[in-house]
């Protein structure tokens, strides 16, 4: 893409439509994409019936991987 060009630091996020990673992928194929938590917490309460955001921000702001293994495994 002309318009950001190459870079080593690009990031990519964004709710979990296919479509804006499939693009994001194709275009720049070393980003590193993910997901907004906003977005995953909104799309868990609407699949599953829960209220996720507070295990969600749990595991997002884990600092050591044992502490993000902790707070996956309440999810």
């Amino acid at each position: 893409m002309t318009i950001i060009g190459a870079r080593d630091d690009l990031v990519f996020i964004s709710d979990c439509h296919p479509s804006i990673e499939k693009c994001c992928l194709k275009e720049f194929s070393d980003v590193v994409y993910g997901i907004c938590m906003f977005h995953l917490g909104l799309n868990m309460a609407a699949r599953y019936k829960v209220k996720a955001k507070k295990f969600l921000y749990g595991v997002a702001k884990a600092y050591t991987e044992i502490e993000f293994e902790e707070r996956i495994h309440q999810i």
